[in-house]
């Protein structure tokens, strides 16, 4: 589908900026939306930051399902389907090192979350279990 699309991606970019910016602006909101509940909330960082990619990101495969078998797969809504992915990779790959630098910059100085916490200590379950 993708190959199909690709001449139309190529040359009707009017429809694929149309489609591209409510997107970035949708990933951008929600990921920082999320973010600031998390420290509003005072989450850890390793519980928060998944929270925040699971917000962001979209079921697209789920959209391109649907767009291809109600409209067919050369149709304009299986192009504006098949641009989700285009953009959510790239997005969510720059809001990677935007959580790492959150992180290490700003204010992130919660404490960490049990579970990590527990595995730093080195907790080993094998000597629990050997009785």
């Amino acid at each position: 589908m993708f190959a199909l699309q690709g001449h139309e991606i190529v040359n009707d970019i009017g429809n694929v900026l149309r489609t591209a910016v409510p997107l970035i602006i949708y990933f951008i909101v929600i990921f920082v939306g999320v973010l600031v509940w998390c420290i509003a909330a005072k989450i850890p960082y390793d519980i928060a930051t998944p929270q925040c990619f699971t917000a962001a990101s979209n079921n697209f495969e789920l959209a391109i399902a649907v767009a291809v078998g109600t409209y067919g797969v050369r149709s304009k809504e299986a192009l504006a389907a098949t641009i989700g992915p285009l953009i959510e990779v790239p997005m969510l790959l720059l809001l990677v090192y935007f959580i790492k630098y959150v992180h290490h910059r700003w204010w992130w100085n919660l404490p960490q979350s049990d579970a990590l916490v527990d595995s730093e200590k080195g907790d080993n379950r094998e000597d629990a279990t050997s009785v």
